[in-house]
């Protein structure tokens, strides 16, 4: 009878084992089969595979723990899709039981740790769980300690990542880092599992991105998750997770394009995260998250764009990723929050109540439905919260809405005082200071006041957080204490935050367009504004100190990289080489171009592979010149580096004299006169000019040009003509710049009116309003009487900015002239071109012309090369937006000033822009000479001829017949710096020919 027993139970126990082993088997194949496809049905099989081995197969059984294990990982599977919090409550249940019953000798236990890990940190991210996160950190610790490999490394670091979104503590954004860098170090070449680590790799260079703003963590985390895509096409693709590295792709972009206030990378972030979620299922858990994103990156291009249809897209997925959660579920609040802030947008732009009143009940229901512990969500809630509030006060002017706006930011400030290096407290104390200020408005407390301006300090002075908002603050700081009266020190202060912070938000990372959208932002007041503070507070040298930094400032930044560096390669010849490599290749990076293509998508969006390529070469290029420019003030005697210069600095490098700062502000009109050989400043206050007598010179110069057809750049025949404004013809518009500008400058600077053919010379340096207006032509018209009129006094130039001249060529020499023309499009141009070879042949002197169809850009650019001055007789295209994209139109297309910059050619000097409208500024950006003639001189010549509009055909070949002749027939070698003289002496013949026209009056000398 034993024998029997035993039998049956030897053969009981073999049949378990066989058992056992087919259900463990069947188990993996369906979970592997839904791991490849995505089949649910597979996954349900599995699990109800897993359910049935923990019936027949006895709990004592060696394969138990492998069956638990199993029935773990699909019930973690479903949880991803099924988002039932009982699914994930089972598998570690399962997980747990089977870690117990797993020896320690066992090598299947570091596996089966790692799967309890991760399902811990899977609930925690529900129910936003610290304890469980902790859990997981902890067995994926007791895991390593047995066995060191990278699926192991990677899914600790996972779990410490998530610990940073539960407590935002900055060592462990830095601990999954090493650990994930480590992985990869771990992954054999071409393995699967590489993109599984790249991704979460990059995933961990955002979240430490977030935790110290460092610009090189997000293009770290962008190019490493770029490489996890290229991995997926390397090895195979695989759906779900091609989806999932895209989507963190597309968070990637989203934080790079709202810090650096970039479209591109916005639009980058709406493909890739629109990509990611045609690739996941309906009901993947995921897919919440992932249209909240799309949400959001929609959102933050509105802020840029102001496209009304980016808004509307923005709150359709913000929605669906609100009803996409259940009630109760830890996301909600964020989510619910998030589309408030959708709808206050909204409401800014179509004053419907209804969105905003949501917003204040969605923001409300957010933070009652937070935890207890949640105090870095209730921060960012309340931070919404007051928003909406102060946003209902601007509709609802009931002040319990600001009262209750103003409490709730104290709120928030409240916890980052004992925070204070997290990047949000800059926000909210900018929120507070507004509010503050509003409600200083309506009830006039000075307590308010001393509050907002206290706030606003705190916010501009922050070292942690986006340069953008630092600049508002200290402009907003600035512009309230300037008000109050408060001391001049206070005012300063405010105004020189605002100037040190300008070069951080027009960064040279960033495209030159994306440059002229945040200058454009900021307003064309800046300058003047501090300029008239300066000057105000009798600070004379600090107003050209700020006029240096905060004008011109794409032209100075493109000079900047320019820059002579051999006082470093004395000291530091090998960093000298260095910055010189770097600074040469962000000089030709500046502007991009968008291309379209099909994409590792396998969708037509942007060109990746160019657009971000080109893109994140710029702001890598941009950091290591930070970088290296901040090296190089480390040396002993090298501390003022490439820094803004100083007053004296820019005296001495203004070797000629006197140039003429022209500023209007709205609190008040000055010159500032710097002359050659004195080191003090001339102020002249202009008593008899006002901001809006300036504007609305302005405003009537372009309607009399716009009615007489003269801004259009199709033709130069155009004539100014009367018509009813304000001032109804240019003599009216001249008289008023003589008497509220050049006649007070003159008598102050002690000028005499002279008859010699070689007057005194005066540069000018407008500001603002004036930056557009013929301040060369200021007179007198109606009077013949001599000595009404600035062309009587003085030859006069203007400048763009106060950089010092450019050098000459090292060799001194005369390098001929390069004409080019274009007859087809403009008849005289022929004549033009004809005169001036004529000319340069009877004075002995090297004269190159290009004409019609062998005028390519090709050949121009290759005449450049050779030759020092160029004559361009053809027409000319301003981009306002994007300066450098302004262009020359020659046979076979244009030739963009870029190309000009880029070729940076040695024998530069002299050019002659014979063309319609080449000195005319932008209207938005009046104090960024966004011309073509300004474009000249940051390409490297030192004197330019340019218009301010349009010009009569038939003038053309008279002025540049009279300029040549002067410029080449002396006894030296030709000059450039006597161009001013021979264009004043050329206008001098064109106005003797017909005294009642004023066609003269475009022309203008720009340089030295």
């Amino acid at each position: 009878m034993s024998e029997f027993v035993s039998a049956f139970r030897e053969f009981n126990s073999t049949a378990v084992d066989i058992l056992s082993g087919m259900l463990r088997r069947s188990a993996a194949v369906f979970i592997k089969l839904y791991d490849r496809f995505g089949n649910r049905a597979d996954l349900l099989k599995a699990i109800d595979i897993c359910d049935q081995a923990r019936t027949l197969v006895p709990s004592e059984h060696p394969d138990t723990p492998a069956h638990l294990r199993r029935r773990g990982v699909a019930l973690t599977l479903r949880f991803r899709f099924s988002g039932n919090v009982e699914d994930i409550n089972q598998s570690i249940a399962s997980l747990e039981e089977s870690v117990r019953l797993t020896p320690e000798s066992d090598i299947d236990l570091p596996d089966r740790l790692t799967n309890l890990g991760t399902s811990y940190v899977l609930r925690s991210e529900y129910a936003r769980s610290l304890p469980d996160v902790n859990r997981a950190i902890a067995a994926h610790t007791r895991g390593l300690s047995f066995r060191e490999d990278y699926i192991l490394l990677m899914n600790l670091a996972t779990a410490v990542l998530h610990r940073f979104m539960l407590q935002r503590d900055v060592t462990d954004a830095e601990g999954a880092v090493a650990t994930l860098e480590k992985a990869v170090e771990h992954v054999p070449g071409g393995h699967p599992e590489l993109r599984r680590c790249l991704g979460n790799l990059g995933v961990a260079y955002t979240n430490r991105f977030e935790a110290f703003h460092h610009l090189e963590d997000i293009d770290k985390a962008v190019s490493t998750l770029q490489d996890a895509m290229h991995a997926l096409n390397d090895i195979g693709d695989d759906t779900p997770e091609e989806a999932l590295h895209a989507a963190s792709l597309g968070n990637a972009y989203l934080l790079r394009g709202e810090t650096l206030l970039d479209v591109q990378d916005l639009r980058l972030a709406i493909e890739t995260l629109k990509s990611a979620i045609s690739l996941t299922p309906p009901g993947l858990a995921h897919l919440q998250k992932r249209r909240s994103n799309l949400g959001n990156a929609y959102l933050r291009r509105h802020d840029l764009a102001h496209d009304p249809e980016d808004l509307e897209h923005a709150i359709i997925e913000l929605e669906a990723a609100l009803s996409l959660l259940p009630e109760g579920h830890a996301d909600r609040p964020v989510s619910m929050s998030m589309l408030a802030e959708a709808l206050q947008a909204r409401f800014k732009q179509s004053s419907d109540i209804d969105d905003i009143d949501r917003a204040v009940r969605l923001n409300k229901d957010a933070l009652a439905a937070l935890g207890q512990q949640e105090n870095y969500r209730r921060s960012s809630i309340l931070m919404a919260l007051a928003s909406s509030y102060a946003s209902r006060f601007r509709a609802s002017a009931e002040l319990q809405d600001l009262d209750e706006a103003i409490r709730r930011h104290k709120d928030v400030m409240d916890y980052f005082n004992s925070s204070s290096d997290d990047p949000r407290r800059q926000c909210a104390a900018t929120q507070l200071a507004n509010a503050l200020k509003q409600r200083h408005d309506v009830k006039d407390d000075p307590e308010d006041l001393d509050e907002a301006i206290a706030n606003y300090r705190i916010a501009a002075m922050s070292a942690y957080g986006v340069p953008w908002t630092s600049f508002l603050a200290a402009r907003n700081w600035a512009r309230t204490a300037r008000a109050r009266g408060d001391s001049s020190a206070v005012v300063l202060q405010a105004y020189s935050a605002a100037v040190e912070l300008l070069p951080r938000v027009v960064w040279i990372g960033h495209a030159v367009a994306d440059r002229h959208r945040q200058l454009i932002a900021i307003g064309g007041s800046m300058t003047t504004e501090a300029v008239a503070a300066a000057i105000e507070e009798g600070e004379h040298c600090l107003a050209v100190e700020w006029l240096d930094q905060t004008r011109a400032i794409l032209w100075g930044q493109q000079m900047r990289l320019r820059s002579s560096l051999d006082e470093l390669r004395a000291v530091a010849p090998g960093l000298a080489t260095e910055l010189d490599r770097v600074s040469r290749a962000l000089d030709t990076s500046g502007s991009r171009d968008v291309v379209q293509t099909t994409d590792y998508l396998g969708r037509t969006t942007l060109d990746e592979a160019v657009q971000d390529g080109g893109r994140r070469t710029a702001v890598q290029l941009a950091e290591e010149w930070d970088r290296l420019v901040t090296k190089a003030r480390d040396i002993p005697g090298l501390e003022y580096f490439m820094r803004p210069r100083s007053f004296s600095q820019i005296v001495q490098g203004l070797d000629y004299g006197p140039v003429v700062i022209v500023n209007a502000d709205q609190r008040r009109c000055d010159a500032l006169a710097l002359m050659e050989g004195l080191e003090d400043v001339v102020h002249i206050p202009l008593e008899s000019l006002t901001y809006e007598l300036a504007q609305r010179l302005q405003r009537d110069l372009f309607r009399l040009l716009s009615s007489g057809n003269i801004r259009q750049r199709t033709t130069r025949a155009a004539r100014l003509v009367s018509m009813d404004t304000s001032f109804d013809n240019i003599a009216d518009i001249l008289s008023e710049l003589w008497k509220g500008v050049a006649k007070p400058i003159l008598e102050a600077l002690a000028f005499s009116a002279t008859y010699r053919e070689e007057p005194q010379r005066i540069w000018w340096c407008p500001t603002g309003p004036l930056s557009s207006l013929p301040l060369h032509a200021a007179g007198e018209y109606t009077t013949s009487e001599f000595g009404h009129k600035l062309h009587d006094y003085a030859v006069s130039s203007y400048l763009p900015t106060l950089a010092p001249r450019m050098p000459l060529s090292s060799d001194e020499q005369f390098h001929g002239i390069l004409c080019v023309s274009q007859a087809a499009t403009l008849p005289a141009a022929d004549i033009e071109s004809n005169l001036i070879s004529y000319i340069a042949k009877d004075c002995h002197v090297d004269c190159y012309p290009l004409k019609d169809e062998i005028a390519v850009v090709e050949t121009v650019l290759e005449g450049l090369e050779h030759y020092g001055w160029i004559h361009l007789a053809c027409h000319g295209v301003q981009d306002a937006e994007e300066p450098t994209q302004s262009r020359f139109v020659l046979h076979d297309g244009p030739l963009a000033l870029l190309e000009i910059i880029a070729a940076s050619f040695k024998h530069a000097d002299f050019a002659f822009l014979s063309a319609c409208e080449t000195a005319m500024g932008s209207d938005a950006l009046p104090d960024e000479a966004a011309h073509l003639a300004a474009g000249m001189l940051a390409a490297g010549f030192r004197s330019v001829i340019g218009t301010m509009w349009s010009i009569q055909d038939a003038d053309a070949p008279i002025v540049a017949e009279q300029v040549y002749r002067y410029l080449l027939s002396g006894p030296a070698k030709p000059d450039s710096s006597g161009a001013a003289i021979a264009l004043h002496r050329a206008i001098k013949v064109l106005r003797e020919q017909d005294e009642q026209s004023f066609s003269w009056v475009p022309f203008i000398h720009v340089g030295v």
